[in-house]
């Protein structure tokens, strides 16, 4: 059977409108600053495109200027199952990640980037890293490269700005209060308030301070997470926010701002 170009045209053409039919656009939602739907125009800071695709949704975040927040694929409507190549960006637009999930695990290669240039490169099975883990200096160079098996570090090495195999040192190294977690402890015991009104009253609980150490060990932004009563919260916050300057955490070698959380319990004696 001869198959003429006109005939294969007349194909594609007939292949069309199945191809199309595929993606249907199915809403476009927009939210306030505090990311709550809102029909109000001058309120909008966010909006969010969502389109099917075959069997998947295909969901594009904006903030109201049009630049890209987020891009990604879900098997659902509710966007509970991360399933496809996601992007993250900056509020400049500047891509910030990018990397595949697979029913809501982190797999394959993904990328990280520092006013958009690559800082990590990151191998992941079934959400751990898995492969390499390597990351970059500004002008490209290597800086570590470290080896994991399904979650668990294998060998590592760091490198300066020239090339040159260096001391290795972890990642991640947290915040410390000096002197260590026993340190800590006996700070809280010897200096938090139980106020007198909660004791009269029998008021006690466990309250749990979050707060960040930040890049000079100070520590900032304190609050409450636990639903406890406020005056034993006030007690609580106004012990941290007291604390002497922390040993600030690293990351990649730098001084980072990290959050921290601390239980404190506010029990009377019986």
């Amino acid at each position: 059977m001869k198959f003429t170009t006109k005939a294969l045209i007349v194909s594609l053409l007939f292949c069309l409108p199945t191809i199309v039919s595929a993606q249907q656009k199915l809403d476009t939602i927009f939210y306030n600053k505090n990311w709550k739907e809102t029909k109000v125009k001058d309120s909008v800071a966010f909006y969010k495109l969502v389109t099917k695709v075959n069997n998947k949704y295909e969901v594009k975040y904006y903030y109201v200027n049009k630049t890209p927040l987020m891009t990604g694929t879900y098997t659902t409507t509710e966007q509970d199952i991360k399933d496809g190549y996601f992007k993250y960006f900056d509020e400049f637009g500047k891509l910030t990640e990018e990397g595949f999930y697979k029913n809501n695990l982190k797999e394959k290669m993904w990328k990280s980037y520092v006013n958009g240039k690559l800082w990590l490169e990151i191998n992941y099975l079934n959400d751990n890293y898995n492969g390499t883990f390597t990351s970059f200096y500004k002008n490209g160079k290597i800086k570590r490269k470290d080896y994991f098996e399904n979650g668990d570090f294998k060998m590592g090495n760091c490198y300066d700005k020239n090339g040159i195999d260096t001391l290795y040192y972890p990642f991640r190294i947290p915040p410390e209060f000096i002197g260590g977690e026993e340190k800590l402890y006996k700070y809280l015991g010897e200096n938090v308030n139980y106020p007198d009104e909660a004791k009269r009253k029998g008021i006690e609980g466990k309250v749990i301070v979050k707060f960040y150490v930040d890049e000079k060990g100070k520590i900032v932004n304190t609050t409450v997470i636990s639903n406890t009563p406020e005056i034993l919260n006030q007690s609580a916050i106004k012990c941290v926010n007291e604390m002497p300057n922390w040993v600030p955490g690293l990351q990649d070698g730098e001084k980072v701002q990290v959050y921290y959380t601390i239980p404190i319990v506010f029990k009377l004696d019986k």
